[in-house]
């Protein structure tokens, strides 16, 4: 990482003073921060329930952390030309970071923000903290557990949700991502989606066994928020760069998500 000059850290010092919200009653959107293995279906859990909660009119940004190849940009059809990176240089203010995706869903890219000093991590909390004023609620999409020790000074103001597939190594990450949340983070539950699941049985006995692990060795709480099956038509959907919950809205997987964004 390169150091900063003095200058840079004046400037950073001298950004944070403007952007230090006013002490008043809090109305900050809720933040959640969904948490998976690439290729889990976070992405695509996060995005269409962005979809479904705009549709009821609640104003939602995604900051999207993820550098993979499926980002929110293929489902909104956005182009990623603006980064939280340029809040943190000064280049950009918080309104301009926002990119409008469709009615009431904003998009914040942010996956040049990994490795960030502590002054920058103190101004990107910040500026975070400004959008959350803006917002009903602010979701996180992160790929990767590995990601998330570099991301725990904005952890520690989120609500995190695991997504996990049936595969055994993705099951594995998400049973790490509940460790390290809480030797780091005063956790006692753990939130859980199990995305790609071939029945409500085999969700149950995924939850069971993520349940019991984490009981007997982290002594902390595994809760499913729910499931999505798997279906064609929902892989046809990333084929066809769009939303499900739009163009299959009698899908069962539609009515899953719906059932998952109620519980949030």
């Amino acid at each position: 990482m390169k150091r900063m000059s003095n200058d840079q850290a004046a400037n950073l010092r001298e950004l944070m003073n403007k952007t230090k919200p006013e002490e008043e009653e809090s109305t900050d959107g809720k933040l959640y921060a969904f948490v998976g293995r690439e290729g889990s279906g976070n992405t695509t859990i996060v995005s269409n329930i962005s979809n479904l909660m705009a549709k009821e009119g609640k104003k939602i940004i995604i900051i999207d952390f993820n550098s993979g190849i499926l980002t929110t940009d293929i489902f909104f059809n956005v182009i990623p030309n603006r980064n939280m990176k340029d809040i943190i240089d000064g280049d950009r203010s918080e309104k301009e970071m926002l990119l409008r995706a469709r009615d009431n869903v904003y998009i914040v890219y942010a996956n040049k923000v990994l490795d960030l000093s502590k002054e920058e991590k103190e101004l990107f909390r910040a500026k975070v903290d400004i959008l959350r004023k803006d917002a009903d609620l602010i979701f996180a999409d992160i790929e990767g557990v590995e990601n998330l020790g570099k991301l725990m000074f904005f952890l520690k103001d989120a609500e995190s949700i695991f997504v996990t597939d049936t595969d055994s190594e993705s099951i594995q990450e998400t049973y790490y991502g509940i460790k390290y949340l809480s030797t780091n983070m005063d956790l006692d539950s753990a939130r859980i989606i199990v995305n790609k699941s071939d029945s409500v049985e085999l969700s149950d006995r995924i939850i069971d066994k993520l349940g019991k692990t984490a009981d007997k060795f982290l002594g902390i709480k595994v809760e499913k928020i729910g499931y999505i099956c798997r279906e064609k038509e929902v892989k046809d959907s990333m084929r066809k760069q769009k939303l499900f919950t739009d163009i299959y809205p009698d899908l069962r997987s539609t009515s899953e998500i719906v059932a998952v964004k109620d519980r949030l």
